[in-house]
């Protein structure tokens, strides 16, 4: 059943197909409930659950029983021009189902589409035969009519486009901590050059009293010891000459 086929080709798909960043893997959740934007209760056939936290609704009900029709042995040409006209009118019948459920819409981080899985390149083929601008209308109702051959294709499509979303989304907060960043070094830079300021002030002043030190008690200390009234001569405290780097 188409349903069966559709799951089975996602449990074959390796999360090392996929574009993605490191460990981040691909994995899908089957029959999950949500509520669209109708509030209407609805749960397509799995959720495929791709890099970024992002989702990709797919259906797995394709109608099958005009197509198999057609395949007998015995089906006469003009009976056979029906069945797949019926088939291609049932496939775009089904298409307008799923347009009007809006799966996406029950699913905050999905882009606004459902994949239709139609289970055999062939089935899809007779459908677009029949009737050339199918897929073009599912298009436009936001349905994406996929193969076998095509379903892989779409899920790494749709990855990539994500994973893009994500390097530019990443660029942008990259763009805006650096300058968060530059703003906090301006910050830092003239407290620096504050400090510096004080710094060599404290050393000029040391350096004065040094000065007055030695040329206005020193020498009179050194005079009391020249005249025997001291035993020792004080020893002149040294000025200070480094200096902050500007």
């Amino acid at each position: 059943n188409t349903e069966i086929f559709a799951l089975d080709k996602l449990r074959t798909f390796e999360a090392a197909d996929l574009p993605q960043a490191q460990e981040e893997s691909l994995d899908f959740d089957e029959q999950v409930s949500g509520l669209s934007r109708h509030e209407a209760r609805v749960r397509p056939d799995a959720v495929v659950r791709l890099p970024g936290g992002k989702a990709l609704v797919i259906d797995s009900k394709a109608p099958l029983t005009s197509f198999l029709r057609a395949q007998g042995e015995d089906v006469p040409p003009a009976e056979l021009t029906r069945l797949l006209r019926e088939h291609s009118r049932a496939l775009r019948g089904h298409v307008e189902t799923l347009a009007g459920k809006d799966y996406w819409s029950a699913f905050a981080t999905s882009p606004e589409l459902v994949v239709c899985f139609v289970p055999s390149d062939a089935v899809l083929v007779a459908a677009l035969r029949a009737e050339p601008d199918l897929y073009d209308h599912a298009q436009s109702r936001k349905v994406v009519l996929a193969s076998p051959a095509t379903l892989l294709a779409v899920l790494r499509a749709t990855a990539l486009a994500w994973q893009q979303d994500a390097l530019t989304s990443n660029a942008r907060e990259l763009l805006a901590l650096g300058s968060e960043l530059h703003q906090r070094l301006g910050t830092v830079g003239r407290h620096l050059s504050a400090m510096g300021g004080a710094l060599r002030r404290s050393v000029e002043t040391y350096n004065q009293l040094v000065g007055t030190l030695e040329s206005r008690v020193l020498v009179t200390a050194r005079r009391m010891h020249d005249l025997g009234l001291a035993e020792t001569a004080p020893e002149a405290p040294a000025p200070v000459e480094a200096a902050p780097r500007p």
